[in-house]
């Protein structure tokens, strides 16, 4: 938990962070003087394990991007939430390793690398209609950007066509708390994905067509409450 404090000890500001993310705090002081900041832990526990590091800046300050990843080489845009940082162009490393961590402010992220087509998200999508089609093969980028959004992607499969979906965002530092679902053209559920092992709401589903057809996928946070333009997948 991080707090600011005035000089005579006023809470001007807190922060106990959320789902799968260390708190950030941003604050712009009232007037010119002294502030305090003050760590704690939310459960008022401690041990000597109970070490942290506090970065302090007013430099360009990246809290998430979007897309959380792209294709090897590629040239990418990605709009950023934070401070002093709106966009990044960057061609994307060609390494081998699946993740890459990049430098482009005061704090490194880190991105999702593939080889696969990529494509996003086009708002509104949340009906069947709205639908953008998931090639097999490809890698969807979509937010869940306000409470209550479900993003709707369909696929066209054949008979005893067997195919993997998987959610990646918790461990990419996206708050969202994925929900995975694979509907007919009635609405019917035919899977859900689980969570992955350790604790991780990334999710995963494999799902066999029980038939020719166009099938549903939906991505939508689990808490009807919460959503953001950082809860990326």
């Amino acid at each position: 938990r991080i707090e600011v404090r005035s000089a005579s000890g006023a809470m001007l500001a807190e922060n106990t962070g959320r789902l799968n993310r260390d708190p950030l705090l941003r604050f712009t002081p009232p007037a010119s003087g002294q502030y305090s900041v003050r760590i704690t832990d939310t459960r008022a526990a401690g041990l000597q394990s109970y070490v942290y590091r506090l970065t302090i800046t007013a430099g360009p300050w990246i809290d998430s991007i979007y897309p959380l990843g792209g294709k090897r080489g590629a040239e990418t845009k990605f709009a950023v939430l934070g401070q002093g940082l709106e966009t990044i162009d960057t061609a994307l490393p060609t390494t081998a390793d699946s993740t890459a961590t990049l430098f482009f402010a005061d704090n490194a992220v880190r991105v999702d690398l593939d080889d696969l087509e990529e494509t996003r998200e086009q708002e509104p999508n949340n009906e069947t209609a709205q639908a953008a089609e998931l090639k097999l093969g490809t890698v969807a980028n979509g937010r869940i950007e306000s409470a209550g959004d479900r993003d709707a992607w369909k696929m066209t499969l054949a008979k005893s066509d067997a195919v993997q979906l998987e959610v990646r965002a918790a461990r990419l530092g996206s708050p969202l708390d994925a929900v995975l679902l694979v509907l007919d053209d009635t609405g019917k559920e035919l899977a859900r994905g689980d969570d992955l092992p350790g604790g991780s709401p990334d999710c995963e589903a494999k799902f066999t067509a029980p038939k020719d057809g166009t099938y549903l996928v939906v991505v939508h946070e689990r808490f009807a409450s919460r959503g953001g333009k950082d809860f990326a997948y």
